[in-house]
């Protein structure tokens, strides 16, 4: 294995590759760099307000991020690299972005070399491998779709996911007799399911590649142990990674029926939507307004699954199956997110879609995309080259201006409203974002606005920074209302309790106040902000 990895360096410089890559990247997420720039979304539950970070020393983090999982999931791996990063520069985003943007690197290098490893499947000549695997890679890196998993902190979870499971492919292919690269390719394989659930396809695509590059053909059995021992380990990990997602109530909504054709209408519309974005990747954003399908609907939906299914068909009669691998290297990757098991979504009926779910696909598609270039550059190669150059340099251009949005979160946010007016989750994060900023009445304005629709969100948080968003505008009687609401969802939930007591008394309803904070000390005796409120209340009363 250490042989083989010398050879392929020693004609092509890696380092090189991954600088080209530095630089690329780079000039590509320039805006996510400019101030002002800040934690977006779910930046905030991974880093900002993770009590797993935080701690008076590093090991304390270390210990509480291994020992007990996140509120939705069990991604140790990812929230390692953020106590690291929290504990070397503090919450700087921008230190965190150029993480992202090193790891996004490295993974576009990982492409470049699976594409040569790969490469040596097909006999044909054109183009020099290593040039068209270089260009394959750029391409894809330049891909729009990829903007959110590098701008957004929180998806370094794909980031991660995408590199140790890369790396464990790369190194299934480079070498499997070392016993070293056995253990190897199992520690690659933990950590990729450590960073995120998704890994658990990757012993699938080792199957894959087992029974399709001719490698073992007619020796097949002789894999069966080494594969099911690595679907042990990284289903063991997934199992795990389940039941805490399951208990959270974020695993299959009670509003998602369990019909099969619903569901299997359900899996058209996600990979119809994979699809748009690839090909036409216009409009992209932090989350989509995408209803469950109706069967009427589904029709147009199903022209990508019908024409995959006549590709991969025809193939398997061609008994062209190094091109099927290539093929089955892009396609598997989705399935983790096709909504076979679908996850709830803030509002009932709706798809859950992101933009990250096609970081993996992007990469793995590098070889197929070489292969193409080999054989369109013999046929072609100006033609060829100058295709791929407008390629890279239109995607690019596209792909920084949709970094642009991710700044901050009232650029996101106000690009998401535009584009899906009737998704209440932008109206709620960009009022959130209003109200830390000090902007009250526009927090009220955009918070209103997303209840206005009525279509529902899990987090009833959002009736508390109402409160606080009216009673920093002085407008106590509303904040009063929006804490009772919280207080109805969250009884004895202490900040409400506090300021719903803040907002009677500087009404004046003294008694009202008093049997809050009555509530408040039964639920937190001895809480000292509790007794200087009632003081203030007795205190008031006496002088009214």
């Amino acid at each position: 294995m250490i042989a083989n990895i010398r050879t392929i360096y020693l004609k092509m410089p890696i380092g090189a590759v991954f600088g080209i890559f530095i630089m690329l990247v780079l000039a590509i997420y320039t805006p996510i760099f400019l101030n002002p720039a800040e934690f977006i979304a779910d930046d905030y539950y991974f880093i900002v307000d993770n009590t797993h970070l935080g701690h008076s020393t590093l090991a304390d983090d270390l210990v509480e991020v291994w020992t007990r999982p996140m509120q939705i999931e069990y991604f140790p791996v990812t929230v390692t690299t953020f106590a690291l990063e929290r504990f070397i520069w503090g919450l700087n985003p921008k230190f965190y972005r150029i993480t992202n943007v090193c790891l996004f690197a490295a993974t576009g290098t990982l492409a470049f070399l699976l594409s040569l490893q790969l490469s040596r499947l097909f006999t044909y000549s054109g183009m020099d491998v290593k040039i068209s695997a270089l260009l394959a890679a750029a391409v894809l890196m330049a891909h729009p779709a990829n903007v959110e998993s590098v701008s957004l902190v929180a998806h370094r979870k794909e980031l991660l996911y995408v590199l140790f499971g890369m790396t464990s492919l790369l190194l299934y292919v480079l070498d499997q007799k070392s016993k070293f690269t056995v253990v190897l390719i199992g520690v690659f394989l933990g950590l990729a399911q450590l960073s995120k659930g998704s890994a658990i396809i990757m012993p699938i695509i080792f199957m894959a590649y087992d029974l399709l590059s001719g490698q073992y053909r007619g020796r097949f059995r002789t894999r069966i142990p080494v594969i099911l021992t690595y679907t042990v380990l990284a289903g063991a990990i997934f199992v795990l990674q389940y039941s805490v997602a399951a208990g959270s109530g974020l695993v299959i909504g009670e509003h998602i029926s369990s019909d099969i054709g619903q569901r299997a209408m359900l899996v058209a519309r996600t990979f119809f939507m994979m699809t748009k974005t690839v090909i036409y990747p216009m409009n992209l954003t932090y989350d989509y307004d995408i209803l469950l399908p109706r069967f009427f609907e589904i029709s147009l939906e199903l022209v990508p699954i019908v024409l995959v299914s006549v590709v991969l068909g025809s193939l398997i009669i061609l008994r062209k199956y190094s091109f099927l691998l290539l093929v089955l290297l892009v396609l598997l990757p989705m399935t983790p997110y096709a909504n076979i098991i679908p996850l709830r979504h803030g509002i009932k009926g709706e798809l859950v879609f992101y933009d990250h779910y096609l970081l993996f696909p992007l990469m793995a598609a590098a070889p197929l995309m070489t292969a193409s270039i080999v054989w369109a550059g013999g046929k072609s190669k100006r033609l060829t080259m100058a295709v791929l150059a407008t390629l890279i340099i239109v995607c690019g251009i596209y792909s920084n201006s949709v970094a642009a949005y991710w700044k901050t979160r009232e650029t996101l946010f106000k690009h998401s409203i535009n584009i899906s007016p009737n998704l209440p989750r932008p109206y709620f994060f960009l009022g959130q974002a209003m109200l830390e900023g000090g902007r009250y009445s526009e927090a009220v304005e955009y918070f209103t606005k997303g209840l206005a629709l009525k279509r529902g969100y899990p987090d009833v948080g959002v009736f508390q920074s109402l409160g606080d968003a009216y009673a920093f505008s002085g407008k106590y009687r509303e904040a009063e209302e929006a804490y009772r609401t919280h207080l109805k969802h969250r009884p004895n939930y202490r900040p409400s309790l506090q300021n719903l007591s803040s907002a009677l008394i500087m009404q004046g309803k003294y008694r009202e106040a008093e049997e809050v904070i009555q509530l408040w000390l039964a639920e937190y005796p001895g809480d000292t902000e509790a007794l200087e409120n009632l003081k203030l209340v007795r205190k008031g009363g006496e002088n009214k």
